[in-house]
């Protein structure tokens, strides 16, 4: 097997990806749909917390000296010039009415408690409208009849200040203070729409970069080229055929893909593993749920409908399963753990599934089954009676026995599930069984999604 080959990146492998973590997709997308609600809810809460008010108005400067009289002609009524020079002032006019000194007067005249100038001074804005001597003010405010009142009295302090440090200027106002109400609770829903979009994303980006950091075999054509193995079977997904038991799962229907696909890798078991010292074979895989043990069963019955004897041997100790796939129940005097124990003999322990197969079951117990030379000598000799022997092994990845058993086969079938287990991890396995000096003969792809189940002629 090439250590140098690598995946080939597809586009439709990156969208199966994407299908493939749909529901995971779909949870993210709501979650951050909750979570655009959630703070879209906080803003409104917030909104209605902190409630603020425009509080505008506008006043005229003039130049009227303490007396009340006009500079330049000393009379009660302006001239052009007395207009001009009050224009002039509308700057320091502003400066002074923004002063800490006019501030200060304020918060004592108003009685505020807790506010500072700089409170005032960074929610007050007076701005000279067009080059004239009107001033618009704009004071934001926590409520509306304190800062009217605030904005009020700001004009009528600023007035004595202005006449204790210019000795002239005063503002009359035009416009009355009003409050508009300027923040409240607003649902935005556009945060909805922004983070549901979120959610999608992440997950889609989830989903093919968990493809591209541990791809899987998605794509049957690329076995050879990964693992330089023959395919000897592809079998569609179909849990129903798999799950079949008893007498139905030893019926010959000769007419389903299933069943052709494994009668042609029955053929070509025969044709490589021929007669004489290669009879004994193992069926093992990467991984827990690959299917190993439905597709051993399933090719026992294939080659037996071929007309040859076949034994079935459960060699999954740990989690053995072929006894239930034939039988209603398993008995202790009809499986390899009496065997093993000596309290049967081998005879005994074969159960007849009908007149071409035979299974030796096991199951699970307290005293463990251990793959020694006693369990070894056992198989051997029951394998001279029989055309083939089929066992199903723990997957190469989870135990150390399945690698022993190439003291009675140096070959074996391997599995894989399709999209299932890593690609290195598929690997790996190979590597294990190449290095222990085990033929790998092929191996059965199960569980392909997709793929059509059609009816031979």
């Amino acid at each position: 097997m090439s250590e140098n080959s690598s995946i080939r990146l597809r586009v439709g492998d990156l969208i199966h990806a994407v299908v493939k973590n749909r529901k995971m997709i779909l949870l993210l997308t709501l979650a951050g749909l909750l979570i655009g609600v959630v703070m879209s809810g906080l803003s409104f809460l917030r909104g209605e917390l902190a409630k603020q008010y425009l509080i505008t108005a506008s006043a005229a400067v003039n130049n009227l000296t303490e007396s009340g009289h006009y500079p330049t002609s000393g009379a009660d009524y302006p001239r052009n010039e007395d207009m001009t020079m009050a224009t002039g002032m509308v700057d320091s006019v502003i400066y002074v009415l923004k002063s800490d000194r006019n501030l200060s007067r304020v918060i004592e005249k108003a009685g505020l408690l807790g506010i500072t100038t700089a409170n005032i001074g960074t929610n007050l804005t007076l701005t000279q409208y067009e080059s004239t001597r009107i001033i618009e003010a704009s004071l934001y405010w926590r409520s509306a009849d304190e800062g009217a009142e605030l904005l009020n009295t700001i004009f009528t302090e600023g007035n004595q200040v202005l006449r204790d440090v210019l000795g002239t200027g005063n503002v009359t106002v035009i416009n009355e203070p009003a409050a508009k109400y300027l923040i409240g609770g607003n649902l935005n829903a556009s945060l909805w729409v922004y983070m549901t979009l979120m959610g999608f994303i992440l997950g889609v980006m989830i989903s093919v970069l968990r493809y591209l950091i541990q791809p899987t075999l998605t794509n049957v054509r690329d076995v050879d080229q990964l693992f330089g193995i023959e395919t000897l079977a592809v079998l569609p997904d179909n849990k129903p055929w798999f799950e079949r038991r008893g007498e139905t799962l030893t019926e010959d229907s000769g007419t389903d893909a299933i069943s052709a696909e494994l009668t042609g890798a029955a053929h070509i078991l025969r044709h490589r593993l021929g007669s004489g010292d290669h009879k004994c074979v193992y069926i093992t895989s990467a991984n827990h749920e690959e299917g190993k043990s439905a597709v051993a069963a399933n090719l026992a019955v294939a080659l037996s409908g071929l007309g040859f004897r076949v034994l079935l041997v459960d060699f999954d100790f740990h989690n053995p399963t072929l006894g239930k796939m034939f039988l209603n129940s398993v008995d202790y005097e009809h499986s390899f753990n009496a065997l093993y124990h000596g309290e049967v003999t081998e005879a005994e322990a074969v159960t007849t599934v009908n007149g071409y197969l035979d299974l030796l079951p096991a199951i699970v117990e307290r005293r463990a089954v251990v793959m020694d030379d006693n369990t070894i000598s056992a198989v051997k000799r029951l394998s001279e009676e029989y055309d083939y022997v089929l066992m199903d092994t723990p997957p190469v990845g989870m135990a150390a026995d399945a690698m022993s058993l190439n003291q009675l086969a140096d070959s074996v079938v391997f599995v894989i599930r399709y999209d299932a287990s890593p690609v290195s991890v598929i690997r790996d396995a190979l590597d294990k069984l190449d290095k222990s000096g085990t033929r790998v003969i092929g191996c059965v792809i199960n569980g392909v999604k997709g793929k059509k189940e059609r009816k031979k002629d």
